[in-house]
Parts: structure tokens; sequence; C-alpha cells
């Protein structure tokens, strides 16, 4: 630790290695965390050692070095902590760790991830292993000594008077490098450009009672924000130590909103890069993954543009008890039509004929359910000629034009009934000529 030399007063690093050590102790201190005494494997090396039989410290500038420690769980899996200094996020793969634009070193890093990703393992292979499997995240912390105020790191709130200074404040920092909202931004920029990050906070020695959160959505985590962490006063270092279990407990908890972001996200990027285009299909609400289109079935002999004019759909939702052998009046209601999947989810509507397509695709509006009679007395037909008993009306709008499309991959070699897909799916199946299509409806 070259900053303890006679020729170095570097109060500003004095106060980054206070903190690094503040940090170690209320790692330790949150419940069920130990700290593991094996020695990293790989290019990372342990902050605490011994060396000839001696006790050393490895913290220094510009050299990355970590402490280990897990979190045992009674139910639960248990988790890994990386506890970094000055770890260095290097431009990497989408699914890999690091940053997607430049080089960043943050003061401290907390790296979690699930325990068993570790297993005989270095870190860098099990931290490597975990990014893969999209479940790791990052918290980072950075030392501010010059920062005094809260109001120096986040400004005036932004409905008082005082806001309307920020600007010109912001101008002056630009030239001079000296505004300090400048860090404000750098933990702006570690949640954005280091994969995986969920928060990024500053430490500095101010006086302030609390420090200040900033939640991105509901939860405490994603954010960022700020921690009075002045020397002598350790009621703000339990502050510290209570917001990181929150944090890790956050990261135990499937049931978050972070948790489902975090799950959807990386199941969204690890896909290859969709190939196709919706063309002239604008306005979708839902991502084409997403979105539920049926493909409703339709006999040799229907018109589907006498049902783009309609703009009704009906599908069996229950069947006719031993319809074959009883006169209408007679009939009773059965069981539900074994459709595979749920009409009254439906975003889309696509009609095929021998496992092609109609040229067009309608929007659902509204999913009912209705029986026999009500279906005969819309059709202006006999409840004799209905085919079940109750039936889900499907009512729909906003058609527009879309190629026609051989489904045949998605309907199966002998089609009868409606099925389900996704947007994406349908907009994956070959598009159809005019030439082929006038065959296919003829």
């Amino acid at each position: 630790m070259d900053v303890f030399s006679a020729t170095v007063r570097n109060v500003a690093n004095l106060y980054e290695y206070w903190l690094f050590f503040a940090l170690y102790n209320q790692l330790k201190a949150i419940p069920k965390m130990q700290r593991l005494d094996e020695t990293p494997k790989g290019r990372v090396r342990p902050a605490f050692c011994k060396v000839n039989g001696r006790f050393s410290i490895n913290l220094q500038r510009g050299k990355e070095s970590v402490v280990i420690f897990e979190q045992e769980q009674e139910m639960g899996e248990t988790l890994r902590v990386h506890f970094y200094y000055e770890r260095v996020y290097s431009k990497g793969d989408v699914l890999s760790g690091g940053a997607y634009s430049r080089m960043f070193r943050p003061d401290f890093s907390l790296v979690i991830f699930p325990a068993s990703f570790a297993a005989g393992r270095g870190c860098d292979v099990a931290e490597a292993e975990a990014t893969r499997a999209g479940q790791i995240a990052c918290l980072h912390f950075d030392a501010k000594y010059r920062v005094e105020k809260l109001e120096e790191f986040f400004g005036a709130s932004a409905d008082s008077l005082e806001a309307l200074g920020e600007l010109d404040a912001e101008e002056e920092g630009k030239s001079t490098n000296t505004y300090k909202r400048a860090d404000l931004y750098k933990m702006h920029t570690y949640n954005d450009a280091i994969r995986r990050t969920v928060g990024s906070y500053v430490l500095y020695p101010g006086n302030a009672e609390t420090g200040e959160e900033f939640r991105k959505y509901h939860e405490l985590l994603p954010g960022l924000g700020a921690f009075a962490m002045p020397p002598g006063k350790p009621e703000r270092l339990r502050d510290l130590g209570d917001f990181i279990a929150r944090a890790l407990e956050s990261q135990r908890d499937q049931f978050s909103q972070l948790a489902r972001i975090n799950y959807w996200t990386h199941d969204t990027v690890r896909e290859e890069p969709a190939e196709y285009h919706a063309g002239g299909s604008a306005g979708y609400v839902k991502p084409p993954k997403d979105a539920s289109v049926v493909l409703g079935f339709l006999r040799q002999g229907d018109d589907p543009e006498a049902y783009r004019a309609a703009g009704v759909f009906f599908c069996h939702a229950v069947e006719w008890e031993n319809a074959g052998h009883l006169p209408p009046e007679e009939r009773k209601p059965g069981v539900p039509t074994s459709l595979g999947f749920d009409p009254l989810r439906a975003d889309w509507l696509a009609v095929f004929q021998k496992k092609v397509t109609a040229p067009w695709l309608g929007k659902v509006e509204n999913v009912r359910i209705v029986t026999a009679a009500e279906r005969a007395g819309e059709l202006k037909r006999d409840v004799s000629a209905m085919k079940a008993a109750y039936y889900y009306r499907i009512q729909f709008g906003n058609c527009h034009d879309d190629p026609p499309r051989d489904v045949s991959r998605l309907v199966g070699p002998r089609p009868s009934k409606p099925i389900a897909c996704t947007l994406a799916e349908l907009a994956n199946c070959k598009p159809i000529t005019l030439s082929c299509l006038s065959s296919s409806y003829s």
C-alpha cells in the first residue's frame, strides 16, 4: 500500500482505502455471511494473503484484487459475493461480462451470483458461467473525497428556484472539469455501460444524516445514489451495511420485478437476431415474440374476405355431449374443446385455407363465449346446424394487408381446427406469390 510512504500524502487515496475496509467489515457483519480463505484463480489477486508466513494486504491503485464471501440461506441457494477493489470491466461480448463500449474501473464492485457456479472454478470462470446463465448482478461504489454535501452531487431539486442555475453550472463544468455533478453522470454511465449492473453509488465524507437513493422502478434495484461515509461515524457505516443486505435480499427474491426484468432481458439478448421484418405491418403494441396470433381454420369453400368484412370469427369452446345421437332440443353441453391455447388471450387473428393464410391480419378487439343459439341467431342459421354447444366469438378489426404465408410447419399435416402461434412465428413463415395464392384458394 504505497499510499502510506513518507513521500505520499494523498488524502483521497487514504479515504478510498479506508472505505475498502469499511465495506469489508459491513459485508462480514451481514447475517450468515462468511469470508472464504480460498485463493482466487486466474489474473485477480487476493486482497488479503500470507506471504512467507506474514499477513499481506494487496491494495494498489490500478491493480484489481478481491475478497470472496458466501452467504448461506436456510431456503434457496447460497449466494457468492466477490468484493473487488479496482475491478476492470473491459469491452466484451453481449453474453459475457464487462462493458460494451470502453473500459471502466469502479473503485469497489460487488459481483453477486449463485454459489453453485463457483464449484471448483476460479473467479473469472465462475463469473463467466453465471453471466452466460443470466444469473449475475453487479453493484458499484465510487469514493468521492471532494464531495462534501449531497447538493454538490445531485444538484438542487427540480422544483426549486435553485435548479434554474444548474444549466449554467453544467456549462461551466464542461470547460473547467470541476463540476461535481459529473460524478452523478458517471454513476449513470456505470449502470448503462457495464453489463449486468443493478446499482451504482457514491461514497463521500459528508455529514448528511442519511444517504439518498434513486430507484429506476418501484424496488430498491436498479438504481443509483450516494451515502455519506465520514470516518468516526459508525451509524453511517451501518446504514451502508443495511443497504447492501437489502440489495442481496433483492437478488434472492425471484418474485421481484428486477428478477423478471433480468430474466426476460437475458432471454431476449441470447437469441439470434431476428431474420424477419414487419415491413408495412406497423403499429404492434406487444413485441412480435410475445403477441399471440390465432390461426383460424377455414374449410374449402369458405370466403376469407367475408370474414374480414364481418370482423368476427367463431371457434368451438364446448362440444355437445352425444351430439350425433340426439335431436338438437335434447342435446347437452359436454367437455371443453381441446384447442391447446387460450383464445381469450389472443392479440391478432389470421385465417388459413390449405395451409396458406389469407392476405390480411386483424387486430383482436374482443373475445367472449357465446351459446350455440346466440351464434345461430347472429349468423341467421338454424341452431341444429351448430356443431358445438358454446363458441369463442373473436371480434377483430383494424385489418391490414399482410403477405399470404405458407403455415404448413405451424398447422401440421392435416389441419382441422384453429391453432395459436406468435406474431414472430407467423412472420417467419414463407410468403406466397400471387400466382401460387390463386391456386391455393381455388
